[in-house]
Parts: structure tokens; C-alpha cells; sequence
């Protein structure tokens, strides 16, 4: 079986959603948007504004569930 990266499993928040009485259709709903990009979004985090509604609907932190998407970009300093 192929490691799943750190945050939350799709299927886990699909769960989460439903226990809360929210379906990607009503979420899609809500924000005027298709249901498939709820679903990528779910699985990727590829929509900042679905990730940032479905974490608030959660009650926890987008980096929490999407950790990749949000992942911290370290440069070094420049040579002065």
C-alpha cells in the first residue's frame, strides 16, 4: 500500500462534512461553485476558498488538512 502525505485522509474530511450534515453538492451550493472542484479540493486542496470553508465548517486550520498546499517555503538569505 502507497503512503498517504501528512493531513487529513479525503475520505476523513468527506466524514467529517457528513457527520456536520454538509454534502459536497451543498457545499458546491453555497459557494457557487461545481461540485467537482469541492471534490479536488478535498483531495488536493486546490480551491483557497473551499479550503478555507470547509476549515471553518471543521473548526480546524486548512494547514491542518491540506499541510502540502501550505507547506512553508524556506530560501536562504542573499549574500550581502
Amino acid at each position: 500500500m502507497l503512503p498517504h502525505p501528512p493531513g487529513w485522509h479525503p475520505e476523513d474530511t468527506k466524514a467529517a462534512l457528513r457527520k456536520l450534515g454538509w454534502t459536497q453538492q451543498r457545499i458546491a451550493d453555497e459557494l457557487d461553485l461545481c461540485r467537482r472542484t469541492v471534490l479536488l479540493t478535498i483531495q488536493n486542496g486546490r480551491s483557497e476558498c473551499v479550503c478555507e470553508f470547509i476549515s471553518k465548517l471543521l473548526g480546524v486550520q486548512p494547514q491542518d488538512i491540506w499541510p502540502s498546499r501550505y507547506r512553508l517555503v524556506r530560501t536562504r538569505p542573499k549574500d550581502e
